[in-house]
């Protein structure tokens, strides 16, 4: 769980390095390669956490479902944090 957790938290917050404006007001059509990272990397992490030959080359255990919502819940707050305060700075220096 930790494995997938730091990896898919960083792959969120690679849209956190994009600018300092929220991903709101930059959108994400700006930077396709950026997109295609994320999309790339999390279907590597997947086939590495869901594919049970991956998984054993890796030495990664199953994970339940639950188990598997824990990891994307908390691997997307620190980007829901950050993008928080993002927006609430460019309101409060509009």
């Amino acid at each position: 769980m930790a494995f997938a957790t730091l990896t898919l938290a960083r792959l969120f917050h690679g849209f956190n390095c994009r600018s300092s404006h929220s991903i709101f007001r930059l959108g994400f059509k700006g930077n396709w390669y950026s997109l295609a990272a994320f999309v790339l990397g999390f279907a590597l992490l997947s086939v590495v956490m869901f594919v049970p030959a991956m998984g054993k080359l890796f030495s990664v255990s199953p994970l339940s479902e639950l188990q598997v919502g824990i990891v994307y819940g908390l691997a997307i707050i620190p980007t829901v944090m950050i993008q928080l305060t993002k927006v609430v700075r460019e309101i409060v220096i509009s």
